[in-house]
C-alpha cells in the first residue's frame, strides 16, 4: 500500500533530499489506485497502434493520456498549497537504524496477532492480548519511531557555522531555542551558492525559518546567495521562509540595493535599516551592530560590523570592513571596552584589512577566514597571517578546512572542522 511505502521510504527521503512533500502523500493515496488505469491505457494504444489505422491507437492511450494531463494539473496546484514542500532535516544514522528496528519489530508482532486469530500457537504473549491492545500500541510506538527520527537536538546552546561558499562569505547563528540568523550569502567562485552551498546546508540542519539575514554590504560575493534564497522562497521551490532582511544604511550600489529590497518585498521580509547602536535580540543571543556611524561611505568601507553575544561568548563579523570604517570600527570598540573570542576577519584576509592596532583592541582567540582555494585575489595575504601568528591568533581558513563550526557550551566554546576540534576557553 501506498502507507507502507511511504513508511519505507520515509528517512531514505530525508537522508538524501532533507525535506518532504507534504501534500504529495496524499496525492499518492489518490494516484495509486488510477495507475492501473494508466499502464492498461498505454498498454492498449501501443497495441492497437501496430494496425494501420492511427485511431484506435488513439482511442485505447485516450485514458492514459486523460489521466497524465490530471496529474500535471493536480501537481502545479498542490505546488501553490501552502507548505507544499517540509523541511525535515537530515537524520543521524542511528536513527534511522532505530526507526527500521521499530519498524521491523512491529512487522513481526503484525504477523504474531495474524497467528492468533488463526489458531496457531503463539511461543509469547497470551491469546486476546495481541488482538486488544495491538492497535493501539502499534500506533504508540511507530509514533515514538518518528518522533526519533524528526528530533534535532542543537548540541550547544549556540551554534555559528562558517559556510565554505569559496571566495565569498556566509555565516549562520543557531539557538537550541530553534531561532537561526544569516550573516552574509554569496560567492564569486562558486556558481549558484544560494542553491547548492547554502540552502543544502540550512536543509541539513532542519532550519525552515531564517529569522533575519544580516547584509554587511552590496558586493557579489556577500549577497548572490541571498538573493538565490529569497527568489526560492518567493517562487516556493523550498520549504525555507526568511522573515526579515537587515541592511546597511550605506547608500552604496544602489541598483544591487534595489534588487535585494525587491526581492525581499516579493518573498515577503520584512527589511530594516541599521547602523552603528542598533541592536537584534532573540531569546540569550543579542547582535549588535558596532559601524558604519554614517551612511556615505564606500561599499567595503561602509559594510556592517555585527557583534554577537550569548552565553559569555562572544564572535564579531566585520563583513569587507576597511580603510575608513576599521578607523570607526577600532574607535569604537576602544571606547566600550570591546573583546571577542572568535573574530571573523574582513575582505577574505587582505592585506589591508584588519590591522594591527584592532587585533590588538579586540583580542581574539581565534580567527575565521572565508575564501577560495587558489583564489585569483591571493586571499589570505601572508602579512595578515603573520599579524594573527604572532600574537597566538588561532586561524581557521575554510579553503583548507571547510566548513568551521563553533559551539557555544557552558562559557566554552568548542570549535570542529574537518581535520578535529579544539576548546576555547
Amino acid at each position: 500500500s501506498s502507507i507502507s511505502v511511504w513508511s519505507i521510504l520515509l528517512p531514505v527521503t530525508m537522508y538524501f533530499f532533507c525535506e518532504l512533500s507534504v501534500w504529495g502523500f496524499l496525492a499518492n493515496l489518490l494516484i495509486l489506485p488510477t495507475v492501473g488505469i494508466l499502464l492498461i491505457s498505454g498498454l492498449a494504444g501501443g497495441i492497437l497502434g501496430l494496425f494501420p489505422a492511427a485511431l484506435p491507437g488513439q482511442i485505447g492511450a485516450l485514458p492514459g493520456l486523460v489521466l497524465l494531463e490530471c496529474y500535471i494539473r493536480g501537481g502545479k496546484f498542490l505546488q501553490e498549497l501552502p507548505v507544499f514542500l517540509w523541511i525535515t532535516g537530515r537524520p543521524e544514522l542511528w536513527q534511522c537504524g532505530i526507526y527500521y528496528g521499530i519498524l521491523a519489530l512491529l512487522l513481526l508482532a503484525k504477523n504474531k496477532r495474524k497467528s492468533q486469530e488463526t489458531g496457531k500457537k503463539t511461543p509469547f504473549w497470551g491469546k486476546g492480548y495481541m488482538k486488544k491492545w495491538f492497535p493501539a500500541g502499534a500506533l504508540a510506538v511507530f509514533g515514538l519511531s518518528l518522533f526519533l527520527l524528526f528530533f534535532r537536538p542543537l548540541e550547544g546552546s549556540l551554534k555559528v557555522t562558517f559556510l565554505d561558499v569559496g571566495q565569498g562569505d556566509c555565516a549562520c547563528i543557531q539557538q537550541e531555542s530553534g531561532s537561526c540568523y544569516l550573516i552574509d550569502g554569496g560567492s564569486s567562485s562558486v556558481s549558484k551558492a544560494g542553491q547548492y552551498r547554502i540552502l543544502p546546508f540550512l536543509k541539513e540542519q532542519g532550519i525552515r525559518r531564517i529569522e533575519g539575514i544580516f547584509v554587511s554590504h552590496m558586493d557579489e560575493d556577500h549577497v548572490n546567495g541571498i538573493m538565490e534564497l529569497l527568489e526560492m522562497s518567493r517562487d516556493r521551490k523550498t520549504g525555507l521562509k526568511i522573515a526579515r532582511l537587515f541592511l546597511s544604511e550605506c547608500k552604496e550600489t544602489q541598483e544591487q540595493r534595489e534588487k535585494l529590497e525587491k526581492a525581499g518585498e516579493e518573498a515577503g521580509c520584512q527589511i530594516f535599516y541599521i547602523k552603528k547602536g542598533s541592536t537584534v535580540k532573540k531569546g540569550k543571543l543579542n547582535i549588535t551592530c558596532l559601524s558604519p556611524e554614517r551612511d556615505n561611505m564606500e561599499s567595503n568601507e561602509g559594510s556592517q560590523a555585527l557583534l554577537a553575544e550569548a552565553e559569555g561568548c562572544s564572535f564579531l563579523f566585520t563583513g569587507d570592513i576597511e580603510g575608513m570604517g576599521e578607523e570607526q570600527l577600532l574607535s569604537v570598540c576602544r571606547e566600550a571596552g570591546i573583546t571577542c573570542d572568535i573574530l571573523k576577519v574582513a575582505h577574505h584576509g587582505s592585506r589591508n584589512s584588519t590591522s594591527e592596532e584592532l587585533l590588538d583592541v579586540i583580542r581574539p582567540e581565534a580567527a575565521v577566514i572565508s575564501c577560495g582555494e587558489d583564489n585569483l585575489y591571493g586571499h589570505p595575504h601572508q602579512e595578515l597571517l603573520r599579524r594573527l601568528e604572532d600574537r597566538k591568533i588561532r586561524t581557521f581558513q575554510t579553503d583548507n578546512t571547510g566548513a568551521v563550526f563553533a559551539v557555544v557550551k557552558k562559557e566554552k566554546i568548542q570549535v570542529s572542522f574537518q581535520l578535529g576540534k579544539s576548546m576555547l576557553e
